[in-house]
């Protein structure tokens, strides 16, 4: 049975289009999601946000420099949990990335990474299980450094969870290496 791989959201958000609002604790995305939700079923829960066509969505500030973050974990389930059987392995799998201005709240980018090339997956499963590592031998930090991949920061609303985040020079290398193997293989449209 072959699998088809969405490479473009047809009813997503689209360069130039105007932003209803400045960013302000998550605002952005929540408003992206709400849009993709009008049209694609979404899901609030655990698991990728587009679920039939298996995409997590992210919108980014052009000019952000702060960690990005991918998934929340208690430390019970990074504990117990292998890098591919976690929610970071299936949120860091294929991300909808939505960039804008952050003066004009226009949109500069929006397209679909595949992240799932071997050697990109290899870089985010050795900053988890680094980090993973560390918290199951007791390491309780307010943040747990994983690899210049990613890293683990505690969740301030819920103690005993971490969000896995990657900074922004990462992501940018995973989006360089993602579009260069991803060209090799498909047609883009723009």
């Amino acid at each position: 049975l072959t699998k088809i791989r969405v490479k473009k959201l047809k009813k997503g958000m689209n360069v130039g289009d105007q932003l209803p609002m400045k960013e302000s604790f998550g605002n952005i995305g929540k408003y992206v999601e709400k849009k993709l939700a009008q049209t694609y079923q979404h899901n609030n829960g655990k698991g990728v946000d587009l679920p039939i066509e298996n995409i997590e969505v992210k919108t980014r500030k052009e000019e952000g420099k702060s960690y990005q973050s991918i998934a929340t974990m208690t430390v019970d389930e990074i504990i117990s949990t292998p890098y591919e059987n976690s929610v970071i392995h299936d949120k860091f799998q294929r991300q909808y990335r939505v960039k804008y201005k952050d003066e004009t709240s226009i949109v500069t980018e929006e397209r679909i990474y595949d992240f799932s090339d071997p050697f990109i997956q290899g870089k985010i499963k050795e900053a988890y299980e680094a980090g993973r590592e560390k918290i199951t031998d007791g390491n309780r930090a307010d943040w747990i450094y994983g690899t210049s991949y990613g890293c683990f920061e505690e969740t301030k609303k819920n103690s005993n969870s971490y969000t896995f985040r990657v900074s922004s020079g990462a992501m940018k290398k995973i989006e360089e290496m993602s579009k260069d193997n991803f060209n090799k293989f498909f047609d883009f449209d723009n």
